[in-house]
């Protein structure tokens, strides 16, 4: 359904902030918070393949920048901040516990309305009718980005744990698509757990098991976390514990698994199936 009959008051005349939470039906967000003239024009082809693969175009407008809308279909969307410094956000990824805010709001800093910037809105749009996000979209965001963006912060490895320069292309994909498949599986599952199940264990699990293709560089640390952290969202712990309380156990999961070995993965095999 369109978000049509949309409105929020206090009492029964002044109107209040509308905000969307995001990740229901698949509807994620782009925010672009930057007006940077170089950044933006890296990110423009980016766009442009995205939108010419179809889909109706949604966007608003704040401060600066623009907040475009989409329609993600993996089961584990992970919400990334790109930073060109800690203060200076380029572009973040909105998705599952994250929210934000549509016009006709009043921007707490600006003090002006919030406005959309394209004929069609989310108020006569369905999410089915919004252009797809895949994950390829996010690796072109972020090398698009590489120019102005801090590098990643790797977690230091034991000289003797086996370096990803072991591998060619071949088996660096291999290794790719398996540990990110375990990822997902194991997302879904911490995902769906109930309150008092086990789920501070569960993050430390995920994340120890996963250790393995961050530590070597093959699959990114802050994607690992960024998964188990949405997860969590879904789940209640974020509520209930914090967000920082699970970044935390994330993090001794994926400091205890850093002598664990690359599994051999059969050549022959598609998508990285193991091979005992």
């Amino acid at each position: 359904m369109p978000l049509a009959d949309v409105a929020c008051f206090a009492g029964s005349s002044t109107p209040c902030d509308i905000g969307l939470a995001l990740g229901f039906n698949g509807v994620v967000a782009i925010d672009r918070d930057t007006d940077d003239e170089a950044v933006c024009a890296a990110l423009r082809p980016v766009f442009e393949a995205i939108y010419g693969r179809g889909g109706v175009p949604i966007a608003k407008f704040g401060s600066k920048g623009l907040t475009s809308f989409f329609r993600c279909t993996v089961a584990v969307f992970v919400n990334r901040i790109f930073r060109r410094s800690a203060q200076d956000i380029l572009v973040e990824l909105l998705g599952p516990g994250r929210s934000t805010t549509l016009p006709p709001s009043i921007h707490p800093k600006s003090g002006r309305q919030y406005a959309w910037a394209t004929k069609r809105t989310l108020l006569d749009t369905t999410p089915d009718e919004l252009p797809v996000l895949l994950p390829e979209d996010v690796l072109a965001i972020e090398k698009a980005l590489s120019p102005w963006i801090e590098p990643p912060k790797p977690i230091r490895a034991p000289v003797r744990a086996i370096s990803s320069t072991d591998l060619d292309e071949a088996q660096r994909r291999r290794q790719e698509s398996y540990g990110l498949k375990i990822l997902d599986e194991e997302c879904r599952a911490l995902a769906g757990m109930a309150k008092d199940s086990g789920r501070n264990r569960k993050v430390y699990d995920v994340a120890c098991r996963i250790g393995r293709w961050a530590h070597r560089g093959i699959i990114d640390e802050r994607i690992v976390v960024d998964a188990i952290v949405s997860a969590c969202v879904a789940n209640g712990l974020v509520a209930e514990d914090g967000r920082t309380s699970v970044i935390k156990s994330a993090h001794s999961g994926l400091s205890k698994s850093v002598n664990d070995q690359l599994p051999f993965l059969s050549s022959s095999c598609r998508g990285g199936t193991r091979h005992a």
